[in-house]
């Protein structure tokens, strides 16, 4: 009977995460800069705590529990760090704006061409 007992405990642990285990923390992700021009750098930086693994998507890959990347996008892109232990799996995403030629075009206009205007001067 006692044997029986132990078993059955054993056969309903099977698959459980032990006691105490929590998902792992993504204590920071960020970039530097969050905007950049085309052909500029911006530098990933991120620290987990309680993971077995760490993916940042798209293009970076696995990486360590804490470190930065550089990346150089060629168009606006969401990076997406995933951690992941026994307990589970926990995200965070930062986005990288990338100011293209036409971008620039038209801070021009709106910066430095409009405001000259007359019409636009006396509202």
């Amino acid at each position: 009977m006692f044997l029986g007992v132990i078993l059955l405990l054993l056969s309903l642990m099977v698959g459980c995460t032990p006691s105490g285990t929590s998902g792992p923390i993504v204590t920071s992700f960020i970039a530097s800069p969050t905007i950049i021009d085309e052909g500029d750098n911006s530098t990933l930086t991120w620290e987990v705590s309680g993971a077995v693994s760490v993916m940042i998507t798209p293009d970076v890959g696995s990486v360590a529990l804490a470190g930065n990347f550089v990346v150089s996008p060629s168009e606006t892109t969401t990076y997406t760090l995933t951690a992941t232990n026994t307990a589970g799996s926990s995200t965070a995403s930062v986005k990288v704006t990338v100011n293209t030629a036409m971008q620039k075009a038209i801070d021009v206009v709106i910066e430095e061409i409009l405001p000259e205007i007359p019409e636009i001067k006396s509202g």
